[in-house]
């Protein structure tokens, strides 16, 4: 007896590949129907027997394309209506938008051996694509997920391809992206010198890198600035021009063989490497750190190639591949952004005619323990969205100023924007408006409700307001906390210890270390690191040293500190005396309670970083200078977050002349043993640990390890950063869920 269903699936099934497949399933059955995209996902009418319906509805969800995922599935039984064939009918554009969208993906081995086979129509061509890899979010404008929709509407198939876009047995049936050189985009070349198209145009630009020339190329998510990273010469210039003098540039290679002859490579590390989602991965060096590539630095930043174009433009030479922006400005997305903003920094230009709409930086990544962690999330990840156990009106979490990523509940997801960077500049100002609005328009979410950090001169605060929103406010580190919460679904009571740099309290305070006992809806404070004045308050981070004499003078006197300063700071004893009195006074020296700034004074009194250019940079110096025998060193002592004792002691062992490894090592694993001894003194079971501090690989993976080994239950981010960019969901899960303090 022929029956007849109706499906309707929402979720991730747009941009996948999935009405290809349902076609080639419906044939292989026998069933007839058809199958169209729409706003909210996917529509799936079916005909047949009964026995092979049923077979249909079976592989459906076990064959389905790797990179779907069903929200909701319904199914609706009816009486036949005749239908004899199955086709793909045109997408609707009406009704509301409860699709997903997939993230940009690398190329595929399918579509890689085509790329290398000189037989092969689209053979080096660097736009090829399929429904299993290629660009998606950096080009669609909305949903439903069709060519017209995306910047590939302006570059209609030719023959040859609109056959296989046709064929129900091609992998590029319905591929939206799909193009060959006859139809689809090409490169320009441009330099002082010369001008080109088409293939000469990567010839050009592969020239200019092997002459020892930087390049800034478009790739999908934005510009990109390159040189060959085994000549010194261009280095030097791309760190000069891009006032970067100490923070590392990432490597572009070619293949997994590559990396193991550069970094050790753990058998999950090159899953990550080679997956489609091709993140930058930060491995341990297997030589000293590269003083032009990663100074200081033992580890390497990874990544393999991306998108077609990467492949191509790697000859025999390894590549820095570095943003394309200054510091601290958004990522080139257009010719006339990269030719202005870029000019002085680069030899030449390799761009192409495909426009991208949003810039999406490279996510990175690191290995904590035997779990990846983010450090970044943006490119093959964003905009996915977390999946909650209950539906939340509309609602945005405006994140902070560093780091920013925004947050967006619809129903029981919640969308995370791409890393979006920091707000200090216009510029980057500018891009979190474009991101803000882009945001809601993609999933037609109208916003009800909005929420941000506590801190008054907040730059994301001013923005908002200045698009008609009226957030409410959190304080940064329990918006860390509950992040956390929403991300693992936590239930029950749960001790959060919120490690971190700097955020707004309440009180005034700059805090940092925050232990609060969370609950579903309130959450108490239990303790916090003791302060310490930040002189010159946020000065102080681009000059750890004076933190280290805020320490020293609080811990061990005046005199000790004022030595201190005039010896390794070569400070004059004027300026040691206003640093005294700003100390004393408090005089443009805000209370400090941040483990983040902790770390910092720690590693400049060690004289590991003294001034520093990028955040955080002197507090991994510190974690740098640990050695493999590192957990075998007592701690230092710390009695309910007072660090007095650990600044004494630490200060005479680096007086006595005790190896800076064993310093380090002491000072990280008194901070376990605090933790520890934290999670003891409350007998919560459930232990979250958050914040930016917990980036320090060997911390976290210690804390969780002693953790553990007393029978608590530690809960750390997977899906999200620990640092910053989880405030956005963590404003929103508070406000949604009217959490208070108690």
């Amino acid at each position: 007896m022929r029956k007849r269903l109706e499906i309707t699936i929402t979720g991730l099934v747009q941009g996948v590949g999935f009405r290809p497949f349902v076609a080639r399933l419906a044939s292989e059955l026998g069933l007839a129907g058809q199958v169209a995209n729409n706003p909210a996902g996917l529509e799936l009418v079916l005909e047949g027997p009964a026995p092979q319906l049923k077979q249909f509805v079976a592989r459906l969800k076990a064959e389905k394309p790797a990179f779907s995922h069903f929200e909701t599935c319904k199914i609706v039984e009816l009486s036949a209506k005749g239908l004899e064939d199955f086709t793909i009918a045109q997408s609707q554009q009406s009704g509301p938008v409860l699709g997903w969208v997939l993230p940009d993906l690398a190329p595929c081995k399918n579509c890689l051996k085509e790329l290398n086979d000189p037989q092969d129509r689209r053979f080096g061509y660097p736009f090829l694509n399929c429904t299993e890899c290629g660009p998606r979010y950096s080009v669609v404008h909305r949903l439903p997920y069709d060519r017209a929709q995306t910047t590939m509407a302006g570059f209609p198939l030719c023959p040859l391809c609109l056959a296989e876009y046709k064929d129900p047995q091609n992998r590029r049936y319905h591929a939206q992206p799909t193009a060959c050189p006859t139809c689809g985009p090409q490169l320009s070349f441009n330099s002082p010198v010369s001008e080109a198209q088409g293939p000469p145009a990567l010839e050009a630009a592969k020239r200019l890198l092997n002459a020892g020339g930087v390049l800034a190329w478009k790739g999908v998510g934005g510009y990109l600035l390159s040189c060959r990273a085994d000549l010194e010469a261009p280095l030097k210039k791309l760190r000069q021009k891009k006032n970067r003098q100490f923070k590392p540039f990432a490597l572009l290679l070619k293949d997994l063989e590559a990396t193991r002859q550069l970094a050790e490579v753990s058998e999950i590390e090159a899953q990550l490497l080679t997956s489609p989602q091709a993140p930058i991965v930060l491995l341990k060096a297997k030589s000293s750190p590269q003083p032009l590539i990663a100074p200081g630095c033992p580890y390497l930043g990874i990544m393999l190639p991306s998108s077609p174009l990467h492949y191509l433009l790697l000859d025999q030479y390894p590549l820095v591949a570095t943003s394309g922006n200054l510091s601290g400005e958004p990522l080139c997305i257009t010719e006339d952004e990269a030719f202005e903003r870029l000019g002085e920094l680069a030899d030449g230009f390799l761009t192409h005619n495909r426009p991208i709409l949003r810039g999406i930086d490279d996510s990175v990544v690191q290995l904590v323990g035997d779990q990846p962690q983010f450090l970044r999330r943006a490119r093959g990840y964003a905009p996915l969205p977390l999946s909650l156990s209950q539906p939340l009106p509309a609602t945005l979490g405006l994140g902070g100023d560093i780091k920013s990523c925004l947050a967006l509940s619809r129903g029981a997801q919640v969308f995370l924007s791409q890393h979006l960077g920091d707000l200090d500049l216009p510029l980057a100002q500018a891009g979190y408006l474009k991101h803000l609005a882009d945001f809601q328009q993609l999933f037609e979410v109208e916003v009800t409700q909005s929420f941000g950090d506590l801190h008054p001169r907040y730059r994301s605060l001013d923005l908002a307001r200045g698009q008609g929103f009226l957030p409410r406010f959190f304080q940064h580190h329990a918006a860390h906390a509950y992040a956390l919460r929403a991300e693992a679904q936590t239930m029950g009571e749960a001790l959060a210890i919120v490690a971190d740099g700097t955020g707004y309290g309440p009180d005034g305070q700059i805090w940092g270390c925050e232990l609060f006992l969370t609950k579903e809806k309130n959450y108490h404070p239990l303790a916090h690191l003791a302060s310490f004045p930040l002189l010159g308050g946020d000065i102080a981070t681009k000059e750890p040293g004076r933190i280290a004499f805020s320490l020293l003078n609080q811990a061990l006197g005046p005199e000790v500190a004022l030595q201190w300063a005039q010896e390794i700071l070569q400070k004059s004893p004027t300026e040691g005396q206003i640093w005294l009195q700003m100390a004393q006074t408090g005089l443009n020296s805000p209370k400090c309670r941040s483990l983040g700034r902790l770390f910092d004074g720690v590693s400049a009194l060690l004289g590991l970083g003294l001034e520093v250019e990028y955040e955080a940079q002197a507090a991994m110096a510190l974690e740098w200078a640990l050695e493999p025998d590192a957990a075998q060193i007592e701690p230092y002592p710390m009695t309910d977050w007072d660090w007095f004792l650990m600044i004494k002691q630490l200060w005479r062992d680096h007086q006595g002349g005790r190896p800076r490894a064993q310093i380090a090592a002491a000072f990280h694993n008194g901070l376990v043993k605090a933790m520890l001894e934290s999670a003891q003194k409350t007998g919560v079971n459930q232990v979250l640990l958050t914040g930016g501090c917990f980036q320090n690989r060997y911390l976290q993976n210690q804390v969780v390890l002693a953790l553990k080994s007393q029978g608590f239950n530690p809960i750390v981010h997977r899906l999200l950063p620990p640092n910053d960019a989880n405030l956005g969901l963590g404003q929103l899960w508070m406000g949604t869920q009217q959490i208070t303090e108690d």
